[in-house]
């Protein structure tokens, strides 16, 4: 193996498998930076879940082989050599050995990845029908309706408590925001990821603006839809609300939002629990039209998150609101009058809040982990405990998204929510609920799962997923970069996007089968599900439409 940065560098470039114009043609940061493309690749993208090339999947070979993930290798130098030698794929869409076999290459060459970079090479085609990934795969059948494309979108909740407020210097101590709790945190077990330390946004202050346009520039380059503002309201006085304010009186953030009210009590705990409060919560029919009243200014603007054209609010607690179905009522009337129409109003599912409807809201939130402290998420061994005061609750990742894919469809409007981990030790250090051995790759395993559920399940405007959350540092779950993942754990998100658009013809075929009877050309959407099931239809599609944009046809003949 090459030990030198500069050796790995140089095998990379001569492997003719980086591919320098993809490279800095989906990478406008590198290219801004005027930095060399491979340079960048070995330094910083690898480890930011980059592709070198179109044909090659980092956040995918670095996910089906461990063994280059533990060890840090820079998955693109394994792949040339060892990996294509070892009979190891690229990615999903091609299978080297089996292409290899059809097209005359040994299975070490390397050539093959070469050959498909060049249109120039198309006569080398020798006839692949019988390749194993090409099994009955039916080019007519499967040509991708436009009008069936998808396009879901994906909110991530946003914390605010990253700048100085009077409240928490009274109650915390001069200058404390959530940054304090994080850095405190050490670790409870063997293998214990603690602290969370953050990666290229630092230890940030929101009270810079400059900060929230970096995020948003940031999260709607791996596809986040939209953040979700925690709006922390007291019967009129605010908390923390200089970042959503910001967003609102910041035009040049070109990205969506939403709003979602923390209604809980402000306590010690940081649980809402009625111990110890430091800020309480009054409900009244006055306080509800005077918190919508307060609220419109952001639902008016026109970056606003609508489905359906109705602006989305999220309450934390239905459960606290002592009649929620009058204060919908109340909240509906007061934003008719001021001109915005109706509302959809969305209830986060807290432990006891189900169905929407008896509560008089639209539609429900999926918010793990809540309801997730089960007895069939914990693990099968417990890690060796390493401090001795603690008595927190310990669960297994792995178990917790098996349960939540199993849960079953409700017949009320539901929007599905992960997180890519969750562990707040920082907050509770001897008593902390965590999930345990989560990292970027099975987070994209329950992300892309329930993105494929909710296109197959709901209407397209009612395509929606959350995740826990953009920076819930002090929680452990956060999608911005960390030391210890970098960008990988957004490089899921925008991977298992891109798998679920790649695919939406299968999709939503599935829908359709599902909610239609007899309809015409129905044959062929079961003839389109048919190779999905049985021959890995979604992989053939994607390679076979990459070969024909470089001028290949994959059907001809030497």
């Amino acid at each position: 193996m090459f030990e030198s940065k500069n050796e790995i560098i140089n095998v990379i470039a001569a492997s003719g498998l980086f591919d320098t114009e993809y490279y800095l043609t989906q990478n406008l940061d590198v290219a801004a930076a005027g930095m060399e493309p491979v340079y960048h690749y070995v330094e910083h993208g690898a480890f930011e879940g980059r592709n070198p090339s179109q044909y090659f999947d980092t956040m995918w070979y670095l996910s089906n082989n461990s063994d280059v993930f533990e060890t840090q290798i820079n998955p693109l130098f394994h792949y040339i050599v060892a990996g294509e030698m070892e009979g190891r794929n690229p990615s999903p869409y091609i299978n080297i050995s089996a292409y290899s076999k059809h097209i005359g290459l040994e299975s070490n060459s390397g050539a093959l990845l070469r050959y498909m970079s060049k249109p120039e090479l198309n006569s080398a085609v020798e006839p692949i029908e019988e390749c194993s990934i090409l099994t009955e795969f039916d080019v007519t059948s499967n040509e991708i309706d436009k009008s069936r494309s998808v396009d879901p979108k994906v909110i991530a909740f946003y914390l605010p408590q990253y700048h100085r407020v009077k409240e928490n210097d009274e109650w915390w101590g001069e200058g404390f925001t959530e940054w304090t709790n994080v850095k405190k945190a050490s670790p409870n077990f063997a293998g214990h990821y603690q602290p969370h330390v953050p990666g290229e946004m630092g230890y940030y202050d929101l009270d810079n603006p400059e900060v929230q346009r970096k995020q948003t520039k940031l999260a709607k380059e791996y596809g986040i839809t939209a953040f979700c503002y925690y709006m922390y309201w007291f019967d009129g006085r605010r908390v923390l609300e200089r970042p959503l304010d910001n967003m609102l009186n910041d035009k040049t953030i070109d990205h969506e939002f939403c709003v979602c009210w923390a209604n809980e009590n402000w306590t010690r705990t940081w649980d809402g629990k009625a111990d110890d409060i430091l800020l309480g919560q009054v409900h009244t029919p006055d306080s509800d039209r005077r918190f919508i009243r307060d609220a419109i200014k952001y639902l008016e603007d026109p970056r606003y998150l609508r489905v359906n054209g109705k602006p989305m609010l999220l309450v934390y607690r239905v459960d606290l609101l002592p009649n929620c179905r009058a204060t919908a009522e109340i909240w509906r009337e007061e934003a008719r009058k001021a001109g915005i129409g109706e509302l959809h109003l969305c209830a986060v599912q807290f432990y006891g809040v189900d169905s929407p409807v008896p509560w008089g809201f639209d539609a429900a939130v999926e918010f793990p982990p809540h309801g997730w402290l089960v007895q069939e998420n914990l693990p099968n061994t417990m890690p060796e405990i390493t401090n001795p005061d603690f008595v927190g609750t310990i669960l297994d990742y792995s178990k917790a998204i098996d349960w939540a894919l199993a849960k079953p469809i409700p017949d009320f409007t539901w929007y599905r929510g992960c997180f890519p981990g969750w562990d707040n030790t920082a907050r509770r250090q001897n008593t902390p609920h965590l999930f345990c051995d989560n990292d970027p790759f099975m987070f994209q395993r329950w992300f892309q799962s329930i993105l494929e559920q909710t296109v197959l399940m709901a209407p397209p405007e009612h395509q929606i997923v959350f995740v826990n959350a953009w920076n819930e540092w002090g929680e452990g779950a956060h999608l911005e970069p960390c030391e210890r993942f970098g960008r990988l754990n957004l490089s899921a998100v925008h991977s298992a996007l891109s798998y679920v658009k790649s695919n939406s013809y299968v999709l939503t075929a599935l829908q359709k089968l599902r909610t239609v009877g007899s309809y015409a050309d129905r044959h062929l959407d079961e003839q389109t599900v048919l190779h999905h099931i049985r021959a890995n239809e979604r992989s053939l599609r994607a390679l076979s439409a990459h070969l024909r944009s470089l001028g290949v046809n994959p059907m001809a003949v030497k």
